[in-house]
């Protein structure tokens, strides 16, 4: 699937954003001693979907993986569609580690020195769609860490006095654990896992809070905004280990009081 960037977009379904002290104008609000340049403007990407079995010129009838399923000798699976180098739109294919890499590039490009955050909803795993390449633990870290590895890269500040990169904020995808949809309370492997791949992002202070939970705040234009990075697993259906925030002692009721 394409990767969704979205620009100035503001996704209520995984994140907050609180204002402290009131309506603020990013470009012309006082600036203080120390305190970075702001610009106004803040990306949100999400569902990456890296795929490194991704082969280009099959149907996506494949998942996009299988040589053997190539257009040429079945044409009715080119009803289903057709992987290309950049992807293959509208269909159960995820993306090509080539569309990951013009991503970054592009925003590298156009946005490194423009945005004032990032707010980076999860999903850096593929899809555990295809039975003869199952999808492992093993693999979906080390999707994570190389996406991980792309934001650190691609937003690194070589500024003297400035912070190492921009705020940058993930969440927790249905798609980042396995496997995928179920999470149990924390602490647990997992969440120890996750923390340890995103430390870089996460505040001092709020790393007890992202491995007893995986959810966390950050302040991400210091003294104006903060951003809550919530765990909507634990309110999701399809997580049969938890039961939503039903009955005290769930771990998405002990989140809504830490919301709250």
């Amino acid at each position: 699937m394409l990767v969704s960037i979205k620009i100035l977009y503001f996704s209520i379904l995984f994140f907050f954003l609180f204002i402290l002290f009131g309506p603020i104008s990013f470009k012309n609000s006082s600036k203080l001693k120390n305190e970075p340049e702001l610009h106004g403007n803040f990306l949100h990407i999400t569902d990456f979907h890296p795929d490194p079995h991704y082969v280009n010129n099959v149907t996506a009838l494949s998942r996009c993986h299988h040589k053997h399923l190539q257009i040429a000798k079945k044409p009715e699976h080119m009803l289903k569609g057709i992987s290309g180098p950049w992807g293959a739109p509208a269909t159960v294919c995820d993306s090509p580690v080539g569309l990951i890499n013009a991503t970054f590039e592009w925003l590298e490009k156009n946005w490194k020195n423009k945005l004032d955050f990032i707010i980076w909803t999860g999903d850096n795993s593929r899809h555990d769609n295809d039975e003869k390449i199952p999808r492992s633990p093993i693999e979906m870290f080390r999707l994570n860490r190389f996406i991980t590895e792309k934001f650190l890269k691609t937003f690194s500040n070589k500024k003297k006095h400035a912070p190492h990169f921009i705020p940058i904020v993930p969440s927790i995808g249905n798609n980042d654990i396995f496997p995928n949809n179920i999470i149990s309370a924390g602490p647990n492997e997992l969440l120890s896992i996750l923390h340890e791949i995103w430390s870089p992002f996460i505040p001092k202070g709020q790393h007890e809070t992202f491995l007893n939970g995986g959810y966390y705040y950050t302040e991400v234009i210091p003294g104006k905004l903060i951003v809550v990075s919530l765990n909507t697993l634990y309110f999701y259906d399809s997580n049969t280990a938890v039961n939503g925030c039903i009955e005290e002692g769930q771990p998405g009721t002990i989140e809504m009081k830490w919301l709250n």
